[in-house]
Parts: C-alpha cells; sequence; structure tokens
C-alpha cells in the first residue's frame, strides 16, 4: 500500500492493552503514516510509546453515538420514572457477563443510602447476564426502590437525565460521562487493566470517580450526590474529525460514519 503511496492509518481507542512489545510496535509502525487515538489529548491514555511512534499519534477527540442536543428531553425522562423530588441514580453493567458481583455491590449501597438520601435507581443488567444472576438480583431489589431490566437501548438518554451514573470502566462508559457530564462513579472490573487504567486516567481530569473494592460505595455515592462536579469539557469531534480527514485524503463529497 506504502509502495502505492496510499495512506496508511492505524485508529485505536485509547488504552494500549498489556503485554505490548513496543519493539513490535515500532517495527510495525514504520509502514503507517498516522496512529489516530479516539480520545482527548488532555487525557493521558497512551503512555510508554517509543519515541518513534509516539510522532505519529493523533488524538481525534471522542467518537461518540450521540450530540447532546438530540438526546432526549432530560425532564420529560424524569417525569416518565416518576422521580418527582428523589435523586435519579443510573446504574449498569456493560453487557452483564460479569456484572452480577458489581450490581449486587451497588444494591447493598442504595439500601444505606436511602436511610440519608432518597433515591429512585434505573438499573441495567446488561443482555448477558445468567437468567439465575438476574433473578437473584431482582429478588434482592424488591422494595427498595429499583427498577431493574436487562437492557435499555436509550441507556445515554437515562444517565443525561440522572443526577449520578454507575458503571464499570469501559470505553463507552467513560464516554457516556464524558458526553452528558452526569456525575459519575466507575467501578472498574478488578482483573482488567485496560479498565483500571481507564479509570485512573479520567479520574485524574475529573470525569469519574473510581471505586476500589477498598471504597464504601454508599459514602461515595453519598458525597457524589451531595456536591457531585460535572464532567470536565473534552473533546467529542472525533467524528467529525475523521469526516473531514476522509474527504480531503479521499476527495470525497459526503462522508457517513457509522458506529456499531
Amino acid at each position: 500500500a506504502k509502495e502505492m503511496g496510499t495512506v496508511v492509518i492505524a485508529s485505536v481507542r485509547d488504552i494500549m492493552p498489556d503485554g505490548i512489545d513496543m519493539r513490535r510496535v515500532s517495527e510495525l509502525s514504520s509502514g503507517i503514516d498516522a496512529i489516530f487515538v479516539h480520545s482527548d489529548p488532555g487525557i493521558k491514555t497512551m503512555q510508554g510509546l517509543p519515541e518513534d511512534v509516539k510522532k505519529k499519534v493523533v488524538y481525534t477527540g471522542f467518537v461518540v453515538p450521540k450530540t447532546p442536543d438530540s438526546m432526549k428531553a432530560r425532564e420529560k425522562i424524569r417525569k416518565k420514572l416518576g422521580v418527582g423530588n428523589k435523586k435519579l441514580i443510573v446504574a449498569s453493567a456493560g453487557s452483564g457477563m460479569d456484572g452480577y458481583d458489581i450490581l449486587k455491590r451497588v444494591i447493598n449501597a442504595k439500601e444505606k443510602l436511602d436511610k440519608k438520601i432518597e433515591s429512585l435507581m434505573l438499573m441495567s443488567t446488561g443482555p448477558m447476564m445468567g437468567k439465575d444472576e438476574y433473578v437473584k438480583l431482582k429478588k434482592l431489589a424488591e422494595g427498595k426502590g429499583i427498577l431493574l431490566t436487562d437492557f435499555n437501548p436509550d441507556l445515554i438518554d437515562y444517565i443525561n437525565a440522572a443526577d449520578l451514573s454507575i458503571s464499570m470502566c469501559g470505553y463507552n462508559s467513560c464516554l457516556n460521562a464524558a458526553l452528558t457530564s452526569t456525575p459519575t462513579v466507575v467501578i472498574p472490573r478488578e482483573t482488567d487493566m485496560e479498565q483500571i487504567r481507564r479509570a485512573e486516567a479520567f479520574e485524574r481530569v475529573g470525569i469519574v470517580k473510581s471505586c476500589t473494592k477498598n471504597v464504601e460505595l454508599a459514602s461515595l455515592l453519598e458525597g457524589m450526590l451531595n456536591g457531585g462536579d460535572k464532567a470536565n469539557d473534552v473533546n467529542l469531534d472525533g467524528a467529525a474529525f475523521l469526516a473531514r480527514f476522509l474527504m480531503e485524503y479521499g476527495n470525497l463529497q459526503h462522508v457517513k460514519i457509522r458506529l456499531s
């Protein structure tokens, strides 16, 4: 491709996985013109790169599924749920494959929290949670002001309407926090260094608060609800950046970027 004059771009999300051979990265990057990292340059997520690779990195900004003005009306959602004067908390666990323990911890924390702050919680377990685990969570959530669902196609709209969001720390979860500016607590998967590093990086710039197993979750939620700061502004124009790039180098008149 390079011999034919083709521009070669590598496209990556925001965190390098563990076990990367940096010498191999340098070798591969020799045939690449640029490395597009879909993150904000203020969030230092690509650490430890060799100098010859680092100079090819271009931060595009986050590629988000919606724009703030395209989301459903906040008050309309809160009225639909019957929030009233309560605080609305949205909790989710990604696909749900390994989210049972985290959501069980969240339910227990809400029970403690409600002694001080009355809240309504919308909890999305994820479509891949096992049936038995879902039933256990449903039973545990009974009578505690928790609306349980396995999948919410409009999750980001509900996060935007919430006073607080709780999630794991995948790429999309952090995007939701950045896009909506809703105070967000993340509980990174303990065995996943990518999630742990992402939590550290996003917490440094004030987008999320990270809650490890040693942190008392109910106390953290109370503090966030009483005075959680809105997330810092970050670059959310990744899709527009990519469209401009493709039109310039591909001589295209129209570009549509589809997220899946």
